[in-house]
């Protein structure tokens, strides 16, 4: 085992600091790791809102994008600071406030899939964004296991840290937009039309009203008379009923549908 972590180690920095792939990296870890997914993302604290940066799923088919639900969010708010770089946090040794913070429908997809545990690896917090490896298994680790993930954690931190500038976010932004995701020829929904076709309550209607608008979460709460935090429970839901990758894919989806459909006024 110690072989294959020199190698991976080796891959890990020749793909930071060069022009590898990170999604064959992140299959070669998984390998080591014995984990069916293996997902990189950035998340905000402040907002909740997480945006992909590579991921390996070995259940996915060819040429599929898997559907990836993440526990970024157990890391927002006082959490984060206490999210030290390089080291190995597992779903089941989250402290019980924590633990209130992982979303049912994450929990749900862990179900359907079969994974009994979630592993994740802060890998830098910047402000209120953390960069995180997280890694989903359909048994614990065992023992020598782990301690080969946790000395590993610490040295891809370190590489995390030292990469190029620009490197991350040449990635993020060459993610696809909504628009690219979409089956050919199909419409993008209105949140906001008559139909409501994903379901949203009351609230969530306004909120997107209101983003749509432009208006900051922070004016939001204040004109609804709730708690940010709130807020931002309920683009969570938004999110996760209209499909969308955050808020910056919210906002794609109510900007490119509102020049074709009617909107609802919120």
């Amino acid at each position: 085992m110690l072989a294959a972590s020199l190698s991976f180690m080796t891959r890990w920095a020749e793909c930071l600091h060069g022009n590898g792939s990170l999604r064959e990296t992140l299959s070669d870890f998984a390998e080591l790791s014995q984990a069916v997914v293996v997902h990189l993302y950035r998340v905000n604290a402040a907002t909740g809102t997480q945006h992909t940066v590579a991921t390996f799923d070995r259940q996915a088919p060819e040429g599929k994008r898997p559907m990836i639900r993440a526990h970024g969010t157990a890391l927002a708010g006082d959490t984060q600071s206490r999210a030290k770089p390089g080291t190995l946090w597992s779903m089941h040794e989250l402290d019980r406030n924590v633990a209130g913070n992982l979303e049912p429908r994450v929990l749900g997809w862990m179900d359907s899939r079969g994974f009994r545990d979630a592993l994740i690896i802060p890998l830098s917090v910047a402000g209120e964004e953390t960069d995180v490896l997280e890694l989903h298994l359909t048994a614990p680790l065992d023992v020598q296991r782990r301690r080969v993930i946790e000395t590993l954690a610490v040295a891809m931190a370190e590489a995390w840290g030292r990469r190029p500038k620009g490197r991350i976010a040449r990635l993020l932004r060459a993610a696809p937009a909504i628009q690219d995701r979409l089956a050919p020829g199909r419409a993008v929904d209105d949140p906001l039309s008559e139909s409501n076709p994903f379901g949203l309550t009351a609230a969530e209607l306004r909120i997107c009203g209101m983003i749509r608008q432009g208006v900051p979460i922070g004016q939001a709460s204040k004109s609804l008379g709730i708690a940010d935090s709130t807020v931002r429970t309920h683009l969570r839901s938004i999110f996760a009923k209209a499909g969308v990758a955050g808020q910056v894919g919210l906002v794609r989806m109510l900007l490119q549908s509102e020049t074709t459909r009617p909107a609802m006024r919120a």
